[in-house]
């Protein structure tokens, strides 16, 4: 679940309009130190989307990808 320690509201950009506000967890991947947001299952996450922090930093979704653990879906990164 994303919702907990260190999540943010985030406000996404699609076609220059704000199409939702979701929570995200800012993180990173550990071997390749690739930056990422993860957001709840399910959640509408698109590449070309732009997703806009409490501090209005802008973040280009370039990639979007499910991460499991034990065969269940825990994230969209």
């Amino acid at each position: 679940m994303i919702c907990g320690f260190g999540s943010v509201k985030m406000r996404i950009e699609r076609n220059g309009e704000i199409v939702a506000t979701l929570q995200g967890l800012p993180n990173h991947e550990k071997a390749t130190r690739r930056a990422y947001i993860g957001f709840e299952p399910g959640s509408d996450i698109q590449i070309g989307d732009v997703v806009i922090n409490p501090a209005n930093e802008r973040c280009h979704i370039i990639d979007v990808r499910n991460s499991f653990v034990n065969d269940r879906d825990i994230q969209i990164k």
